[in-house]
């Protein structure tokens, strides 16, 4: 089971290295983990916003939202 989540990182972090700006650097990722999960989304924080990666059409595309730290004004942890 490890092994299959570390390839499922490995392909996230590719996507969101190439949205960087300069200076920018990924600081954590996490990935989305549950029993069955055909594709499971991403966030990516970096030291200027937090890039949410989710997958569309079965996990075959992915959709990139940026979220800025100076937008942040509350945050919940479930």
């Amino acid at each position: 089971m490890k092994t299959k989540t570390l390839l499922g990182l490995k392909r996230r972090l590719k996507k969101p290295h190439q949205l960087l700006t300069n200076k920018e650097s990924i600081a954590c990722i996490a990935v989305q983990r549950k029993p069955i999960n055909i594709a499971p989304r991403a966030i990516a924080l970096t030291n200027r916003r937090i890039i949410i990666c989710s997958p569309i059409k079965l996990g075959l595309t992915m959709k990139f939202d940026a979220i800025l730290w100076k937008q942040v004004t509350d945050c919940h942890l479930m």
